[in-house]
């Protein structure tokens, strides 16, 4: 039937995006500065079921705030990961597989 086999096509191509989509996220709060509370600093990681995706980090200092972005290949990153940014990927990397929504 020419429709089931449009709609097999259709799940063939879907399952081959699926492994590219974000499956994993992972949020750490923190104070990055001493005297500045309310954990207003955040590492936030987001990446597929093979560790693609990047970490994104604000930095809160009170009358600023600055934001990066670290790129990741294979759970790792060509630049240094803070101990935040590691916790934040450890934590995505912990909910891919789990049905835990990102």
């Amino acid at each position: 039937d020419v429709q089931l086999q449009r709609l097999e096509r259709g799940q063939e191509r879907i399952a081959a995006l699926v492994p590219h989509t974000v499956q994993g996220v992972g949020v750490v709060r923190y104070n990055a500065y001493e005297g500045v509370g309310g954990d207003q600093s955040f590492s936030l990681a987001l990446v597929d079921a093979v560790g693609h995706g990047a970490v994104v980090t604000g930095l809160h200092s009170g009358d600023e705030v600055r934001v990066y972005a670290k790129p990741l290949e294979n759970w790792r990153s060509t630049y240094s990961l803070s101990a935040d940014e590691q916790r934040a990927l450890a934590e995505a990397r912990g909910t891919i597989g789990t049905g835990a929504a990102p």
